[in-house]
């Protein structure tokens, strides 16, 4: 029997005012509906990855009564 591990990365945004959030990057073509995140409670959304997907990453962020979504792009790593 061959085993597959794959490591996960658990990606988290805080985001308060948020209806709805989506993860976008390579990994899914940039998609902004293809990768929703879960509402976690106190404002922060998550969602896991192959820890080989989870780089160069950004949000799509449905704020509550805005009817268009806003691109968040975190800060690089170290900054």
């Amino acid at each position: 029997m061959v085993q597959s591990h794959v490591k996960t990365t658990c990606v988290r945004g805080d985001f308060p005012d948020a209806e709805a959030v989506y993860l976008l990057g390579p990994f899914n073509r940039w998609s902004t509906s293809a990768t929703p995140m879960h509402y976690a409670g106190n404002g922060e959304w998550s969602t896991e990855l192959s820890s080989s997907s989870a780089f160069n990453l950004s949000f799509f962020v449905w704020y509550t009564g805005e009817r268009c979504g806003h691109l968040v792009r975190p800060p690089p790593v170290g900054e």
